[in-house]
């Protein structure tokens, strides 16, 4: 059931691997979703208490998007209750990259996976728990791990499609980029998935697709066409 004993995602602790599954929901990013216990069998005492751990990170921009420290619920009530409990532990990320049909379908996996994993070990309730004593916890670490496939689909293009591996002319980049100001909260740039500062200077193509001015400029001297849209820019020839 459980790989080899591992890390997860530097959460400090040796923990086995019960699963990994990886969610491609839409065409932008794909979702791989990791499930981590303290050993290798997934037993549960009647009683029993989950202690839940989510870490989420972007693999592009090796940045952590949300460290949920862990939560308790008793084991009976999640197989009631868990999914409204994962989503409340979820609710804290940005609904630019984890809209609800896509906190819906992790929060579907993960609870799925528990209620598959963990059998009801009767026999040993007995001995182990009583109503005097501590509940048993049972830690469970949920690591999450967010892809741009978008990005990654048009790095590939750059290798097989000559025409995306020219760049745009110099004259093009300085003379056709346009220097302007954010003024919608929200939006990002495309390249980064960086959040524009409202306010803050963007470059604006020709196509009026605007990003961040150091990440168009470094997009542009790889590839003449916009990143959105592929709009072209003059080329050096």
């Amino acid at each position: 059931m459980a790989s080899s004993m591992e890390y997860a995602g530097g959460m400090g602790e040796p923990l086995y691997r019960y699963n990994e599954t990886t969610l491609v929901l839409n065409e932008r990013n794909s979702y791989n979703v990791m499930m981590f216990g303290s050993n290798e069998y997934a037993t549960m005492i009647p009683g029993g208490v989950f202690r839940i751990s989510i870490k989420v990170n972007h693999n592009m921009r090796r940045r952590l998007l949300l460290y949920s420290p862990a939560s308790s619920i008793p084991c009976q009530s999640f197989f009631q209750e868990g999914k409204d409990f994962l989503r409340t532990l979820l609710a804290p990320l940005s609904p630019r990259l984890f809209c609800s049909v896509i906190i819906d379908e992790i929060v579907e996996l993960i609870a799925s996976e528990v209620c598959n994993l963990f059998q009801v070990d009767a026999a040993s309730a007995s001995a182990s728990f009583s109503s005097e004593s501590q509940p048993p916890e049972i830690p469970l670490w949920i690591v999450i791990r967010v892809s741009d496939t978008g990005f990654l689909a048009s790095l590939q293009d750059f290798t097989t499609l000559r025409l995306e591996t020219v760049p745009a002319s110099k004259e093009a980049i300085e003379t056709l980029l346009k220097n302007c100001r954010v003024m919608v909260a929200g939006e990002c740039c495309c390249v980064c998935l960086e959040e524009f500062d409202v306010n803050g200077e963007c470059h604006r193509m020709p196509c009026h697709h605007s990003f961040h001015q150091p990440c168009i400029v470094h997009w542009l001297q790889t590839s003449h066409t916009c990143p959105l849209c592929r709009y072209p820019l003059p080329t050096m020839n």
